[in-house]
């Protein structure tokens, strides 16, 4: 129950994104050529498939005045914590 209510929160969470993104550039293409990476990088990350790079999550959170007590539930929330060490959590 826990995995699905994480992975309701994540796709919540890669919507937001999509949808800021695409309010402020008009596109896809145009959000990842401002993120600097191609459109089909942005849209495995915003499908979860591929991980944001801290310098692309710092963008992001300058970019959109993200609160600092979003930042992990919209980054982070595939991720547990196991032995000190952040894993992504089967699908």
């Amino acid at each position: 129950m826990i995995k699905s209510i994480r992975k309701e929160v994540s796709k919540i969470s890669n919507m937001f994104l999509k949808n800021v993104l695409t309010e402020k550039f008009g596109t896809q293409e145009m959000a990842a050529k401002a993120l600097g990476i191609g459109r089909s990088s942005l849209n495995q990350k915003l499908n979860g498939k591929q991980e944001w790079t801290a310098r692309q999550i710092q963008i992001l959170i300058k970019m959109f005045n993200i609160p600092s007590k979003s930042i992990k539930s919209i980054f982070f929330e595939n991720h547990v914590e196991l032995n000190g060490t952040n894993t992504k959590q089967p699908a």
